[in-house]
């Protein structure tokens, strides 16, 4: 599966860098994380491979999680 960036074509989606077409696509999450201790600051984006290892849940699961959160209010 391509990851540069799909568009859509109707009811399929197409690279326009690699030229492939593909049914469908899974789409990608990222967390943006914020790091403060008493001497500076640094912020880290985690794709979600990298999320999934180092917190034990995809970014789409929190996505999820977040949405429904927000939906039960």
């Amino acid at each position: 599966m391509c990851r540069r960036g799909l568009r859509k074509v109707e009811k399929r989606y197409f690279c326009l860098k690699c030229v492939d077409d593909y049914g469908f696509y899974v789409p990608r999450h990222n967390i943006h994380v914020r790091v403060i201790d008493h001497t500076d600051t640094a912020s880290f984006v985690l794709f979600d491979g990298g999320a999934a290892k180092l917190l034990g849940v995809s970014a789409n699961d929190l996505r999820v999680f977040c949405c429904m959160k927000i939906l039960s209010y």
